[in-house]
């Protein structure tokens, strides 16, 4: 077989893959970056900070910050709070409220939900990255991406990634008092009668580019990730894009809410230089604000900041009444509540 050199027919000029670090998946759930770096993901959720006592709070904030201390000035912290839309909602047989007027709220979210459009939910993650010293670095990359056999680079590479799952299990117990930390790995999946992997950590950097949460199946020689998870169009700046699904077609949005953004620069009396912006919003937009504001009184919500419970009863109440025309009745075995 006769190769034909490639170089004249590309391009020098860099693309959107040269600026991804990611490398190769070196082992279930870690990535090795092209700086000899390792990178794994968490997906997390806590406790209900303003449903727990202030000393319960000081409490976790003490766990979480002994953990992340522990790790030392070689790692790095990435965290995104991501919206993904609702697939289902919980069966009425799983309803677990204990009165009357929270399980009518529930019943009437659950009609909304199956009424109207797409829901989301709050998805929260984070990325833990331990960048060894420079010398190791050069060693772990050298050894994946330049493909050197020696064994002194292997003993090296197997003893930094054993280094790194030991750390990542020490910090899970750490938090695990806390937080519910689930590690993003890879999932056999069988289809077909055919057997492949779907890799969470792959799927997550994927979605942090494009946006979309599809399966992304782990290949049989998973290197060279930046072109990989890569491969599609690229768009920055601060302008929201925005789709919607109308018969089977999708529909794009202007979801331009900022019509215009002014800043300038202004001194006082001290001569101290302030910026003063003026932003106009859409009118679509601020009409939308308007028309689906809900009066909450800020010195009820202060009486009830001490129950999460009665602050979702007082902001479905609000909302409800005051977008009702007729008195709305809630049923229940100790009685009924009526307003309007």
């Amino acid at each position: 077989m006769h190769l034909h050199a490639l170089k004249q027919y590309r391009s020098r000029s860099p693309g959107f893959p040269d600026l991804l670090n990611w490398g190769a998946v070196v082992d279930d759930g870690i990535v090795l970056n092209k700086d000899g770096s390792l990178m794994a993901g968490y997906f997390y959720r806590g406790q209900d900070l303003a449903a727990v006592p202030p000393a319960v709070v000081n409490q976790i904030c003490g766990v979480v910050n002994a953990a992340f201390v522990r790790l030392g000035g070689e790692w790095m912290l990435h965290q995104d709070a991501l919206r993904v839309k609702s697939r289902n909602y919980p069966k009425p047989e799983d309803n677990a409220f204990p009165n009357p007027v929270t399980t009518v709220i529930e019943q009437e979210r659950r009609m909304q939900f199956g009424q109207e459009g797409a829901y989301y939910e709050s998805v929260y993650a984070c990325v833990l990255t331990y960048l060894p010293p420079f010398i190791v670095q050069e060693l772990v990359a050298g050894f994946f991406f330049t493909g050197g056999p020696k064994q002194s680079n292997v003993l090296i590479a197997d003893k930094i990634i054993a280094q790194f799952k030991a750390a990542l299990s020490e910090f899970e117990g750490r938090l695990s008092s806390v937080v519910d930390l689930e590690r993003m790995k890879g999932h056999s999946v069988a289809d077909d009668g055919s057997d492949y992997i779907q890799d969470e950590f792959l799927q997550y950097l994927h979605g942090t580019l494009s946006g979309e949460g599809h399966p992304v199946i782990l290949p049989a020689c998973p290197m060279y990730l930046d072109y990989l998870i890569s491969g599609h169009d690229f768009h920055f700046g601060i302008v929201p894009r925005m789709a919607m699904m109308a018969n089977e077609h999708s529909v794009q949005i202007n979801s331009q809410f900022v019509d215009v953004l002014e800043l300038w620069l202004t001194k006082d009396e001290h001569n101290r230089v302030f910026w003063s912006p003026t932003l106009h919003l859409n009118q679509k937009y601020f009409d939308s604000l308007q028309k689906h504001a809900v009066p909450l009184d800020e010195r009820a919500l202060a009486a009830l900041a001490h129950s999460a419970m009665a602050l979702d009863i007082y902001a479905w109440l609000a909302q409800r009444l005051h977008r009702s025309s007729r008195g709305q009745l809630l049923r229940g075995s100790s009685g009924r509540i009526s307003g309007g």
